[in-house]
């Protein structure tokens, strides 16, 4: 899926697109490459609307959160599980960061 995405690297409109930059973000975060991923969830929440509910609000934060959370940064993984508001999955992480 990488080695796909890649092949779009000098289009710049799909760069500036949320549903492409978020399943970027996914592909990237299930290839372990944690920061880029991290990076590309929150440069959705900083794009135009999306075609896909979510993709560059709740769903990119929850996402962000939950790379936070795996790597270790619980204040970080919470911050980004607040700003996914009501998201059902945010709710349950931020649980997960409070717990002692």
């Amino acid at each position: 899926g990488l080695s796909l995405m890649e092949g779009y690297a000098g289009r710049e409109r799909f760069f500036k697109d949320p549903d492409f930059m978020f399943l970027r973000g996914l592909l990237l975060m299930n290839n372990a490459r944690f920061q880029e991923s991290f990076d590309t969830f929150l440069s959705c929440t900083e794009l135009p609307p999306s075609r896909t509910v979510g993709t560059n609000s709740f769903l990119a934060f929850y996402n962000a959160g939950v790379i936070a959370e795996v790597t270790g940064d619980k204040k970080k993984a919470a911050f980004m599980y607040e700003k996914a508001g009501d998201y059902d999955k945010a709710r349950e992480g931020l649980k997960r960061c409070f717990r002692l």
